[in-house]
């Protein structure tokens, strides 16, 4: 109920890292390389040139994704496809993945949080 009402209030379940630096995560699917635009610890958003690149809620089983030199292989989920100015939009939903792709996520999303949230300390 709590994160229902923090969903409603906020808009999002999960702290978003946007990325600056395309160097420090991508994903390959199905031998395409895609540099990853935002990072959650059940996701990550790719720009796609072509809407119809993947079906939305289509599962993908064989995901390579690389966080600041790190490798793991997930499989996934796609969330969304949302057009933008130049691009689309994928969301793509983590939806198994092993320990290490596990901490891999964390990790990088607590050392971005802290860096985030230094000034308030």
């Amino acid at each position: 109920m709590a994160e229902e009402q923090d969903t409603q209030t906020t808009g999002r379940r999960f702290f978003r890292i946007p990325l600056e630096d395309p160097q420090e995560a991508s994903v390959v699917i199905k031998g395409h390389h895609y540099n990853v635009i935002n990072v959650t610890s059940q996701g990550v958003g790719i720009y796609l040139e072509d809407a119809d690149a993947f079906e939305v809620d289509s599962e993908i089983t064989d995901i390579n994704l690389t966080i600041n030199g790190r490798s793991c292989n997930v499989k996934g989920r796609i969330a969304h496809v949302t057009p933008t100015s130049i691009h689309y939009l994928c969301g793509l939903e983590i939806i198994d993945m092993d320990q290490d792709a596990s901490e891999i996520l964390k990790g990088f999303i607590d050392q971005h949080k802290a860096s985030l949230f230094s000034f308030m300390s």
